[in-house]
């Protein structure tokens, strides 16, 4: 999950509107590229792993993954798992160097345990559900589609919101690098807006 440092207490809700219309242009484009970038990686990795041995790589549905590729989707699944049954032994797929990117970024396992944790007392229904036909990998990255789902029944400092019981149910994809086996660079692209406007915050 994604620390937004920009949806403080006291900021004016045009400024928030306009922002957050800013923020998803610009996480359009960037996400166009990137998606672009790992289709391309799959596409080239799929066609040169044919020429590997057979003990050297695994197949999943309709698409083949060496081992470590394989290995990084299950961490991945894992994790979010965790996430959802708001468990701190996620925290262990996380290099203690992560960098999760955002404006500003959140730099740290120490970091990103703070925001997740307050996530899950902001939110404590809080939960990810993946699109299991929609998560891929490329050497050492990851792509996942996702929904994050719960209820504004606490308090959550990192956007000014304190049980305001409202629902949020809003899509996102995350990229992530490992080395292994644990995640040290996270791209998360998600709706802020559609978030935005489910809390209320926006009209």
């Amino acid at each position: 999950m994604e620390s937004r440092d920009h949806f403080k207490n006291g900021a004016d809700p045009k400024s928030l509107r306009s922002r957050a219309l800013k923020l998803n242009s610009m996480k359009k484009h960037f996400l166009i590229s990137i998606l672009v970038m790992i289709t391309t990686t799959i596409v080239v990795i799929s066609c040169t792993s044919s020429n590997k041995p057979a003990g050297n790589k695994l197949t999943n549905s309709d698409k083949t993954y060496t081992d470590v590729e394989m290995g990084n989707m299950e961490n991945l699944k894992k994790a979010y798992a965790l996430f959802s049954s708001h468990d701190t032994a996620m925290f262990d797929y996380f290099a203690d160097s992560i960098i999760e990117q955002g404006n500003p970024p959140t730099i740290g396992k120490k970091a990103l345990k703070e925001f997740n944790k307050a996530f899950w007392v902001g939110f404590t229904d809080i939960r990810v559900d993946l699109d299991t036909n929609r998560i891929f990998a490329a050497g050492d990255y990851t792509f996942a589609s996702a929904y994050v789902r719960g209820t504004n029944d606490g308090e959550f400092p990192p956007m000014g919101l304190s049980k305001t019981g409202k629902k949020i149910d809003v899509d996102f994809v995350e990229i992530i690098k490992w080395e292994g086996g644990k995640a040290i660079l996270s791209i998360p692209l998600m709706n802020e807006q559609k978030m935005m406007q489910q809390l209320g915050m926006i009209k």
